[in-house]
């Protein structure tokens, strides 16, 4: 089964309520650390305003992102998404049988839903008399290169076979060194694929939105985070309160905030570099991240 649309992210129970209660505190460290989800394993170095990030994939389905443009500024096409060194990139490219290994999906939102490109290695292109292919995402229907722009900020699902290593190096943008450690993003009714847009990690509550609406009417979620975590484990979702939802419930430490989808306490999960996740919103939205 192909988790990636299997998988799609569920509607919160239109029945769920917050209960009022005050705010729990976590009883030990282990406790906080249980709320961690695993995570892609990373590794980040950085010179100036030139970045690097090596991930090592999990087998099957994970959901990435970039953090980084073009020398120059400029937002980088899937082809320039990942270094292709072979020593940096170890993707693997066609079968045995000429099928994909590798594939990355973007998402096109509700209505228009996912495009899928597939990956050629350093000799793929070469093997079937299109060497200009060779390490290139292609269409899945094996008609041409791909060409689709790779926002900082948007998501992707890449699948593999084993655990391979990709690299991303590029510029980080501007507006996100120095003193201005933020980053906005917009984003649209129903479902949103989107990642990290920091060559840092940061806590879920580092995301922050005065337009994101909180609970309904009958106290269920309006906007969901849901954070992927391999295909053993699933997605963790939370849900988001807005500015009066915490103090209307009595815990008014909760107002702006990202709490657990149990309603139990608050949100504490880091978002790694170079980690994608869902954001659902019943209503368009402005969302900032900061560092």
């Amino acid at each position: 089964m192909d988790p990636a649309p299997a998988l799609f992210p569920h509607r919160p129970l239109a029945g769920q309520q917050l209960e009022r209660h005050t705010m729990k505190k976590l009883a030990t460290l282990a406790a906080l650390a249980a709320l961690a989800l695993p995570v892609i394993a990373t590794e980040v170095t950085s010179s100036n305003v030139v970045g690097y990030n090596k991930l090592t994939l999990q087998p099957g389905y994970n959901l990435i992102g970039s953090q980084f443009v073009l020398i120059g500024g400029e937002t980088k096409d899937i082809n320039e998404f990942l270094e292709t060194d072979a020593n940096l990139n170890t993707l693997p490219g066609l079968d045995g049988e000429g099928g994909f290994q590798t594939t990355l999906r973007t998402w096109g939102g509700t209505e228009t839903g996912y495009v899928t490109y597939g990956w050629l290695d350093a000799d793929d292109g070469t093997a079937n008399e299109v060497p200009e292919w060779n390490s290139k995402w292609i269409l899945y229907s094996m008609e041409d290169i791909a060409t689709v722009p790779t926002p900082v900020g948007e998501g992707y699902w890449i699948k593999s076979t084993g655990t391979p290593t990709i690299t991303f190096v590029g510029q980080v943008p501007d507006g996100d060194t120095g003193s201005n450690n933020t980053k906005t993003l917009q984003v649209s009714a129903g479902y949103n694929l989107i990642a990290n847009p920091f060559p840092c990690a940061i806590n879920i509550q580092n995301i922050q939105s005065a337009t994101l609406p909180g609970l309904s009417q009958e106290g269920a979620f309006q906007t969901m985070i849901r954070l992927w975590g391999g295909e053993e484990n699933g997605y963790v979702t939370y849900g988001w309160l807005d500015a009066d939802d915490g103090t209307e419930n009595e815990v008014p430490d909760w107002n702006s905030k990202w709490i657990l989808y149990s309603m139990e306490d608050l949100a504490n999960v880091t978002i790694g570099v170079g980690e994608g996740f869902w954001l659902y919103s019943e209503t368009p939205a402005t969302v900032t991240f900061s560092k």
